[in-house]
């Protein structure tokens, strides 16, 4: 898991535009809650999406991550 996420952030950080603005960080019980705006040139052009980032944490390591993101903003 930890080679794929490498593997696409890697490519997406190629991107030109391509900005990440952290909105909030919160912790729970061994997860870590994150909302940001996503800046990103898509095909049909430069848009912002709203994403909450939900990353769980093991013996100091992301275990696992999901991300929910909204509808882009063009």
């Amino acid at each position: 898991m930890i080679e794929q996420i490498k593997e696409r952030h890697l490519i997406r950080f190629q991107e030109p535009n391509f900005y990440a603005k952290l909105i909030s960080r919160n912790c729970y019980s061994g997860k870590i809650v994150d909302q940001e705006v996503v800046t990103r040139n898509l095909p049909e052009g430069k848009a912002t999406i709203e994403v909450l980032a939900i990353y769980e944490i093991e013996n100091e390591k992301i275990s696992k991550v999901w991300f929910l993101m909204g509808e882009p903003k063009f």
